[in-house]
């Protein structure tokens, strides 16, 4: 059974400002995007599944900000251009996480990064570490 269009609105609200990223959609632009992009019943995040992207995977979810496009288009437009993190930065990363207070918030903001790459040089995932410069 599919997630009913409120609650997917909900859910993407709620996960982008966990993110920290800005979102200002109304329920009714956010809707009225993925209606007139005729892709609702193939949203999703697995492969071949439409998401809403950001342009650039940059600012704020808007109206103005977003289009809808494959999962795999963006991850290929997240991955552009972007190059591995040094050894020794993510080095000082862990080693920061590993002795100090700091949220991972916290330690992307130091280094310019966002928190959810932060957590992945945590955890180890260097084949997902690329990329994540704010």
């Amino acid at each position: 059974m599919s997630v009913l269009p409120k609650k997917a609105f909900d859910d993407h609200k709620r996960h982008s400002e966990a993110r920290g990223i800005p979102f200002l959609f109304t329920y009714a632009e956010w809707l009225e995007m993925w209606l007139v992009s005729g892709k609702w019943h193939l949203r999703g995040k697995k492969s071949g599944n439409y998401v809403m992207a950001r342009f650039n995977d940059e600012g704020a979810y808007s109206p103005r900000n977003c289009k809808i496009i494959t999962s795999e288009e963006n991850q290929s437009e997240r991955w552009k251009d972007k190059k591995k993190y040094p050894d020794g930065l993510v080095l000082e990363i862990r080693e920061l996480w590993k002795n100090t207070t700091l949220s991972q918030r916290e330690i992307g903001e130091k280094y310019n990064i966002c928190q959810s790459y932060v957590s992945r040089i945590i955890s180890g995932d260097r084949r997902k570490s690329l990329g994540g410069l704010v």
